[in-house]
């Protein structure tokens, strides 16, 4: 369950990151407590966890998060932006 968690968490901080009228809420703090935590369960800091878990629901929610909230378009339209300036 706890990988889905981190997947719930991903798929959260993604929608607040790229989607401006989300209904879902992060704070900074709770995405860098998640951060912190994934790294000492990854460094062996704390033991016996489900490290593979953690992470494969992490990366799975941050990149279901980033499709389902436009964040692709974005940065194609943030790209073309800057190439217009130059």
């Amino acid at each position: 369950m706890s990988g889905v968690v981190y997947g719930l968490l991903g798929y959260i901080w993604m929608m607040t990151r790229f989607q401006v009228a989300t209904r879902y809420m992060l704070s900074q703090q709770t995405v860098m407590f998640m951060l912190v935590w994934l790294g000492l369960c990854l460094v062996g800091i704390i033991p016996h966890v489900a490290n593979t878990e953690h992470v494969l629901g992490l990366v799975l929610g941050v990149a279901w998060g980033f499709v389902r909230s436009g964040g692709w378009s974005q940065m194609r339209r943030r790209r073309r932006w800057h190439k217009q300036l130059s």
